[in-house]
């Protein structure tokens, strides 16, 4: 029997897909935590798993508090590609 988290789902995590105005260098996936970091024309864009809505908003805090501009916050259906 599947465990329900705060999050809703039942495998202690759920993946968004953050986009961010500008590029960031390779240490972006390790300010993040992200799993992938691409570029997509003159943004980043950064494919995240967390744990919870409070794991999620430290990751977005993180965006103000290194003054990037997000762009786009997309929660990803498992299963599904970036």
């Amino acid at each position: 029997m599947k465990q329900e988290t705060r999050d809703g789902t039942g495998d202690g995590g759920c993946r968004y897909r953050l986009e961010i105005r500008g590029t960031l260098g390779p240490s972006g996936s390790r300010w993040f935590g992200a799993e992938t970091v691409w570029s997509a024309g003159p943004n980043t864009v950064l494919l995240l798993r967390v744990a919870d809505q409070s794991d999620l908003h430290g990751r977005l805090r993180r965006v103000h508090d290194l003054n990037l501009e997000l762009v786009a916050v997309h929660r990803l259906d498992e299963g599904s590609g970036p």
